[in-house]
């Protein structure tokens, strides 16, 4: 008998990005049974794009509402305000759970999956009996050059039993980190993550923004590349990897982990990236203290 399997998206304004993971969960061999959308208040285009094609261009009431496209149920909520990708995760697995499903997928907006992905990880699930799955994270579908495993919260496979112990995801991170703590709790739980290698997916958040120019610096050793654009998110970043290693007891890492972001902050001021070096020590004051949630003023910081 064939178990019920919901995949859910979180988007926020990624139109193109959107519709690219939309369309390769939909094109792929084995269909999910429903997809599920969390839309985080969108200004692009994409709610008007979601109601129009799946909906008639319904007026929408901020509740879960669903139809069927293409033999696959397509259910969508708007959230009236942005509150991050950690609130998307918590809601979309927590409306999966509660509808049944026994494998639950859920990614950002910005991955794009090969047409047999959900096929390849549902069969070396059920083959290993696994709980906890995910894949490689390619550069491209052509030569299959890998950049990394791919984080669980971008289209990694969890069973219902791990949500049936853990609970759900984290809400109040807003961005980053809300994947390694449910990973951590999950093993604790005796869950262990594993990697199916002949699942493929791209995770670039990047393709369409023309804008973007990708940098890297190299300073006796100390290699990392980041981008032009959105220097808001290493606050998160920082504070969220205090925050969960504080919360897990894992004093050592963290120890280890703020000597390198420190290291990493003064590297940028070297480099004359004033916020990076600020956002960075910034979120391990606030991760120190335990602040949660959404935090508004670091969003001057483009």
């Amino acid at each position: 008998m064939r178990k019920k399997l919901g995949a859910g998206i979180v988007t926020y304004n990624k139109k193109e990005l959107f519709q690219e993971c939309l369309n390769s969960l939909l094109n792929q061999t084995f269909k999910p049974d429903s997809i599920y959308i969390f839309d985080n208040a969108s200004t692009d285009g994409t709610t008007e794009f979601i109601l129009r094609l799946f909906f008639n261009d319904l007026v929408y009431n901020q509740d879960w509402i669903n139809s069927i496209f293409n033999n696959v149920r397509i259910f969508y909520k708007r959230n009236n305000e942005n509150m991050g990708s950690s609130v998307g995760f918590f809601e979309l697995s927590k409306k999966m759970f509660d509808d049944g499903h026994e494998y639950i997928l859920i990614t950002d907006d910005d991955v794009l999956f090969k047409e047999d992905y959900i096929e390849r990880l549902l069969n070396f699930t059920e083959k290993n009996n696994y709980k906890m799955v995910t894949s490689l994270m390619v550069e491209n579908f052509k030569d299959f050059k890998v950049k990394s495993e791919s984080p669980i919260f971008a289209g990694g496979l969890v069973s219902r039993d791990v949500f049936e112990k853990i609970g759900f995801p984290v809400n109040d991170y807003f961005i980053y980190w809300d994947d390694v703590e449910f990973v951590i709790r999950a093993e604790k739980a005796g869950f262990r993550i594993q990697v199916c290698k002949e699942a493929f997916c791209i995770h670039d958040q990047f393709r369409f923004n023309k804008e973007v120019i990708k940098k890297q610096i190299n300073f006796l050793g100390f290699k990392k590349e980041y981008s032009n654009t959105n220097d808001w998110k290493f606050y998160y970043a920082y504070r969220n990897m205090v925050i969960t290693l504080i919360k897990h007891k894992k004093f050592f890492d963290l120890f280890v982990k703020i000597i390198r972001a420190i290291i990493l902050a003064f590297i940028f001021l070297i480099y004359k990236e004033i916020n990076k070096f600020r956002l960075i020590l910034w979120g391990l004051k606030d991760g120190l203290l335990m602040r949660k949630g959404k935090n508004e003023k670091v969003f001057k910081f483009k």
